[in-house]
């Protein structure tokens, strides 16, 4: 479930993505994600590849 609209919103830019993604993971269970918020949300994880086989994996767990 991405309630933060995911990568579309962002129109392809795959480092902004990212980031986008690892913000949202952190404001889920801090319970600041205002509207987009995941009642009991305690656990996320990421995944994004870039060009050129670029990529990167968050888990964060509170």
């Amino acid at each position: 479930m991405n309630p933060g609209g995911g990568p579309a919103s962002l129109v392809g830019v795959v480092p902004a993505q990212a980031i986008a993604r690892a913000c949202e993971l952190t404001r889920q269970p801090r319970r600041r994600a205002g509207a987009r918020r995941i009642p009991g949300k305690r656990a996320g994880t990421s995944a994004d590849q870039g060009l050129f086989g670029h990529g990167s994996a968050v888990i964060l767990t509170r």
